[in-house]
C-alpha cells in the first residue's frame, strides 16, 4: 500500500507532465471510503490564480495516467480528483465530509 506522500509525489509528476508546472500550487491527498465503501484516495489538485486552466483540460489524461501507474505499483485504491481555483468556494458538504 502506498503512502499519501508517494502518491502526492506522483500526482505532482503527472501533472507536470500533463500541464505546465508553473500552474499547479499545490496537490493535497487524502485516504477515505468511496460511495462503495472502498478505500479510495481523494487528490486535490490546487491552481495558481490566472493559470487559465480549466478541470476539464486537467482532468482529461491526469486521472487516467495516475490511475495506471498506481495499478502497476500494486495500489488498488482509485485516486479520485478534485480541482480547486483561485476564489473557488467549498460547499458545505464536501467540508463537513472532510474531504475538501
Amino acid at each position: 500500500m502506498m503512502r499519501e506522500a508517494d502518491v502526492r509525489a506522483l500526482a505532482g509528476d503527472i501533472f507536470a507532465q500533463t500541464l505546465e508546472p508553473s500552474v499547479l500550487d499545490r496537490i493535497e491527498v487524502a485516504q477515505g471510503i468511496d460511495h462503495d465503501g472502498d478505500p479510495a484516495f481523494y487528490v486535490t489538485v490546487h491552481f495558481k490564480a490566472g493559470t487559465g486552466v480549466d478541470g476539464a483540460t486537467a482532468s482529461s489524461s491526469a486521472q487516467t495516467s495516475l490511475r495506471r501507474e498506481l495499478l502497476e505499483r500494486g495500489e488498488e485504491r482509485f485516486p479520485y480528483l478534485r480541482y480547486r481555483f483561485p476564489g473557488d468556494q467549498i460547499l458545505r458538504s464536501e467540508d463537513e465530509a472532510g474531504i475538501n
